[in-house]
């Protein structure tokens, strides 16, 4: 094949095949902890197609810009008096809106049994 008809055919591909996403994010459609962790690798923006109590042994360290959105379900996520739920790395941005955090624990002596801020930023707006 000569190199025309390659740059072409890559040109023809380049249109046809999906975009990866720009960012990263994703929606939970199971309310467990495997399915929260999977839409929460890499941050961005956190949407739930379930409702539920998701309970968690430990800790979720929330790295990237993230919003959890709970938007038109009742989810709650629990540290279960176990675990603190989320800790904000510093420089990061966490976003909780229309969902529950309870029952966070924090054995350190750092505060902050829900969410403990390293740093980061955390925003609960108002409803």
């Amino acid at each position: 094949m000569q190199a025309r008809h390659r740059i072409i055919v890559l040109i023809l591909l380049a249109l046809v095949l999906p975009a990866a996403p720009a960012h990263a994010g994703g929606v939970v459609s199971v309310c467990d902890e495997a399915h929260l962790l999977t839409a929460l690798s890499g941050g961005g923006a956190v949407t739930f197609t379930c409702g539920g109590y998701i309970g968690l042994p430990n800790t979720i360290t929330i790295a990237a810009n993230t919003t959890i959105d709970g938007s038109g379900q009742l989810v709650t996520i629990s540290g279960n008096s176990a675990a603190r739920v989320f800790v904000v790395k510093s420089g990061v941005s966490l976003t909780l809106s229309h969902l529950t955090v309870s029952w966070g624990s924090d054995t350190s002596s750092d505060g902050g049994g829900a969410v403990y801020s390293n740093g980061g930023h955390v925003t609960i707006p108002t409803a």
